[in-house]
């Protein structure tokens, strides 16, 4: 298992997910979690937007994979 973590209005929100998660479902998750229409957020890794159609494992960074 693998925990993805969101800083959104400065507070860190853990969501845990599967490496294979695709990253839709992922931030799906996220948005009914902080109650916010997911159409209405804008997602950033390392400063890039992210390809909702990856899975977890396909978007991470070689550092975040060790980490989970």
């Amino acid at each position: 298992m693998s925990t993805v973590i969101f800083i959104f209005d400065g507070v860190d929100t853990k969501i845990q997910c599967l490496k294979d998660d695709k990253m839709k479902n992922i931030f799906q998750k996220f948005s009914s979690k902080i109650h916010i229409d997911i159409k209405t957020l804008l997602f950033l890794y390392n400063g890039d937007i992210i390809n909702f159609e990856l899975s977890f494992q396909n978007q991470a960074n070689s550092f975040d994979k060790i980490n989970n």
